[in-house]
């Protein structure tokens, strides 16, 4: 079993192997995992998606996997702005994709580590956002990258201007 600890709230992971499901002979091994969350915190917490990042034999992330971590801090900003992806794309006919990525690796992330990853909005264009994102290790900078991200219209691809109410609740 193991367990992680952030906030008061406590994360604990069983796998379990599944022979009957799995083909040993082809190298196809099936695990399932039993999962328990508690909040032992005051505070209101909400689950709002489920990532799992698998690591390399070593314990060591994958380094192509920091572009998950940053692309989920992302969605999850503009959705505390009160915009999901798909609303934007449903009710403003825009979409962000990233448009160019620039990222510095300063540590690896290793199995088990509690990982924060920030976003921070660096300059805003008609149609274009940068973001400054790191990932920390408790107060260890593992990754700082700089993303600048286009607004386009689903419909053709071409550039959109950011909707005036995400341009409101930004800071």
């Amino acid at each position: 079993m193991y367990r992680a600890v952030t906030r008061q709230i406590e994360v604990t992971v069983e796998p379990n192997f599944q022979p009957g499901r799995s083909v040993i002979d082809k190298g196809q091994y099936f695990w399932s995992y039993t999962i328990v969350i508690i909040n032992s915190g005051h505070e209101t917490v909400q689950l709002r998606t489920r990532h799992w990042i698998v690591t390399d034999a070593a314990g060591v992330v994958y380094y192509a996997n920091f572009l998950k971590y940053l692309e989920r801090a992302r969605t999850e900003w503009l959705a505390s702005l009160g915009f999901t992806l798909t609303a934007l794309e449903r009710e403003h006919a825009v979409v962000f994709v990233v448009h160019h990525l620039d990222i510095e690796y300063r540590q690896p992330a290793r199995l088990y580590d509690a990982l924060d990853v920030t976003v921070g909005l660096a300059a805003r264009g008609r149609s274009r956002l940068m973001a400054v994102q790191e990932v920390f290790r408790g107060k260890v900078q593992l990754v700082r990258a700089q993303v600048t991200l286009a607004c386009l219209d689903p419909a053709t691809w071409r550039l959109a201007r950011i909707p005036a109410p995400v341009v409101a609740k930004m800071p």
